[in-house]
């Protein structure tokens, strides 16, 4: 059962990351066209870098970097260029001891 749980957490974790990544890419298109404020004159909020970064430490790191490609989306920023494939090699290391655990128990 638990092992469900964990493929679960990890597909849904990953879609919610690279959902965020395509309306944090959108949101910024639309900011950056002129005239596109709000009431307040005001742009659209975007999503704050430190929450993406706090999807890929929490096992979806590999959402946020097909969000990356596929949106081409944070691609210069050496935050995410460096942080998101360690945190992708962390995320697979902890995912396979977290099964070996469960087999064990």
């Amino acid at each position: 059962m638990s092992d469900v749980f964990l493929f679960l957490y990890f597909a849904v974790i990953n879609v919610i990351a690279f959902v965020m990544m395509g309306i944090d890419k959108r949101i910024a298109i639309v900011n950056a066209k002129p005239g596109n404020k709000r009431k307040g004159g005001t742009a659209h909020s975007r999503i704050p870098e430190s929450m993406l970064m706090m999807l890929a430490v929490m096992l979806g790191a590999c959402g946020i970097h097909m969000g990356m490609v596929v949106f081409r989306h944070k691609t210069k920023h050496m935050k995410f260029v460096i942080g998101v494939p360690v945190c992708l090699v962390l995320d697979l290391a902890a995912i396979y001891f977290l099964y070996k655990v469960t087999l064990i128990v």
